[in-house]
């Protein structure tokens, strides 16, 4: 319509002419909304799928083991010391040397003594002579009476057992080691004079060694002679050494209520020291076809422990099991779980029955 026409028919025409203009342009306005309504519609939720890491179930031995502290101990201890009053004439040894049974240690002087022993060595061949001729005019009828032979015999026999005592005394002037093992000390010097009791020496035998535990007296049932225990000192963490127990302690401490108990570690090469800190890692009992699981992957809730496992459509299924025993971050499942089920040990915290799960072994 043009503005001569609206002109025309004056303002109530064109009153109804901008209300037509008007509806149209609503009706345009929604047809174009009508057209851009698919678009504008929200997407549909993507599935929640949790990354899992998983292991397959296979029976194993299931070991209950029981670690206690423990300390190295020498097998034998000995403190070596002067058996008479003698001046110290050579040394033969230093702090730390390894020594072997009898060997020796110091010289001390022994002049008088082996002047003692010749003189008694002379004594004895007078008194063999003298016995060896009385015998002899004996034999031949002579006029010696059965108590002069006699007296001549006990004398030869008093001779003999002098020089043999002096012979034994002369030991005691060359100090030698009783037992192997290494010197822990040097307590004398050349000149010194020792008397009766005067250290010389500690000697330790570290091959083999002892190594000392207590044993709770609710466990003392599972020791025994002959026992193994896995021993780790705390100088080398990355070893482990074989202990035999080898004593086992009659009565429980008084006062410490644990039962001692020995075990014999062979130290082959020396690298274990007395008094070293050390676990010993004992097994208490042993269980062949175990269901073993690591103790971390158990879920305890209010009703009973539980874990979750992955079906083979991977979804998550959460199992009611029975926890029969633990023993270093593994526990033994009674029932629950079967060889062959795949076990979530990471990520099982978040999940609930029928999670779709992305699986990692």
């Amino acid at each position: 319509m043009t503005a001569v026409s609206l002109i025309k028919h004056g303002p109530l025409k064109a009153r109804s002419m901008a209300t037509i203009m008007m509806v149209g342009g609503l009706v345009i306005g929604l047809a174009a909304c009508s057209a851009e309504a698919p678009n504008a519609a929200p997407q549909a939720q993507e599935e929640k799928v949790v990354r899992v890491n998983i292991i397959e179930v296979i029976p194993e031995t299931f070991e209950q083991k029981l670690t206690l502290p423990a300390a190295a101990k020498a097998s034998r201890e000995v403190t070596v010391a002067s058996e008479t009053l003698a001046r110290v004439e050579k040394v033969g040894f230093e702090k730390g040397d390894e020594v072997a049974e009898g060997a020796p240690l110091a010289w001390l002087d022994d002049s008088a003594v082996r002047a003692q022993m010749g003189q008694a060595a002379a004594d004895r061949d007078m008194a063999r002579l003298d016995y060896k001729k009385q015998k002899a005019l004996r034999d031949k009828n002579a006029n010696v009476s059965e108590f002069t032979l006699e007296r001549t015999r006990l004398t030869l026999v008093a001779a003999e057992a002098r020089l043999a005592g002096l012979a034994s005394s002369l030991k005691k002037y060359t100090i030698t080691a009783p037992i192997p093992g290494v010197t822990v000390s040097r307590d004398i010097e050349v000149g010194a004079v020792l008397s009766p009791g005067a250290p010389v020496t500690r000697i330790v035998t570290t091959r083999p060694l002892k190594v000392l535990v207590g044993a709770p007296e609710s466990t003392i049932s599972d020791f025994a002679i002959g026992k193994q225990g896995q021993v780790v000192f705390d100088a080398f963490p990355d070893r482990a050494f074989e202990g035999t127990v080898t004593y086992v302690a009659a009565e429980v401490g008084k006062t410490s209520r644990v039962f001692e108990v020995e075990l014999t570690l062979p130290n082959t090469d020396g690298a274990i020291r007395p008094e070293m800190a050390a676990k010993v890692t004992f097994v208490r009992r042993s269980i062949p076809g175990a269901i073993v699981v690591p103790q971390t992957s158990i879920v305890e809730l209010a009703t009973g422990h539980v874990v979750f496992t992955v079906t083979q459509d991977k979804k998550a299924h959460q199992a009611d099991v029975v926890v029969g025993d633990y023993s270093e971050g593994k526990t033994m499942i009674s029932s629950g779980l079967a060889a062959g089920d795949k076990l979530v040990v990471l990520g099982q915290r978040g999940l609930v029955e029928g999670d779709t799960v992305e699986t990692v072994e």
